[in-house]
């Protein structure tokens, strides 16, 4: 018998005795999985995830979030004329990215760049 392995009584949830004996062996627990991946290595994986998520909002993110999008259109429409129909908006996902704004009444006037930000109105 392994060090391991222990034979114990079989009792009902009020403690009383039905009379048989079964072998139970001890098994570990990993909060790794059964793959026996390290701590570390989990780690590594969470913070690449993490770094993955936030370089994709910093790029995307005010583009797929409806109050930023909603808060760049009120500005663009603002600085253009306040009509809705005289603006177009665009998301630029450079190296630096940001809101570019332009007339489109005076297409040959350089574009209005916004930033990244844009203070949603409360």
């Amino acid at each position: 018998m392994r060090a391991t392995e222990r034979f114990r009584k079989v009792t009902n949830a009020d403690d009383s005795n039905i009379g048989c004996w079964t072998k139970g062996i001890r098994m570990g627990v990993s909060a790794t999985g059964a793959k026996g991946l390290s701590m570390f290595s989990i780690q590594m994986i969470l913070i690449v995830i993490t770094a993955a998520l936030g370089l994709s909002f910093y790029f995307y993110g005010p583009v797929v979030t409806p109050v930023m999008h909603a808060a760049a259109t009120s500005s663009c429409n603002d600085l253009m004329g306040g009509n809705f129909r005289s603006y177009h908006l665009q998301w630029v996902a450079d190296t630096d990215p940001h809101w570019n704004c332009w007339d489109k009444t005076d297409p040959a006037r350089d574009p209005v760049d916004m930033g990244w930000w844009v203070t949603p109105e409360r």
